[in-house]
């Protein structure tokens, strides 16, 4: 048997309509937003992520631009993101798709470039 959208909600398992087109998963990572070319930043917690998007908690007090960037620090990868919503102490994510432009490199190909040894001609590639 196939439970109705309602008896769902009834039951809590359905808060709102979901509108993402690829499944989020729970998580509970820390993380750092970061904006003006790296000069401010602010410190947040990861509540689920998906390869579009995450859901992030962060004071309701921080001003934030549209567009940031968010660095997972377990990880330690960085994304691109637009501020799609923002309630209270929550915001929501879109990761950008965009390419860096032609020169530029990401934040965590640069950390692997500065880490790897010095005799590995192309640390990135392969």
């Amino acid at each position: 048997m196939i439970a109705s959208d309602r008896s769902l909600c009834c039951q809590g398992l359905v808060t709102m309509q979901d509108r993402r087109r690829l499944f989020r998963i729970r998580s509970y990572l820390g993380a750092r937003i970061t904006y003006d070319r790296g000069q401010f930043s602010v410190d947040c917690l990861v509540r689920n992520q998906s390869p579009d998007g995450a859901l992030v908690i962060l004071s309701a007090a921080v001003m934030l631009p549209d567009e940031i960037d968010l660095f997972v620090l377990r990880t330690r990868t960085t994304r691109h993101a637009r501020i799609v919503w923002r309630r209270g102490d929550r915001a929501g994510l879109a990761f950008s798709r965009d390419p860096l432009p032609d020169g530029v490199i990401s934040l965590d190909r640069a950390r692997r470039r500065c880490a790897s040894p010095p005799d590995d001609p192309d640390p990135i590639a392969g």
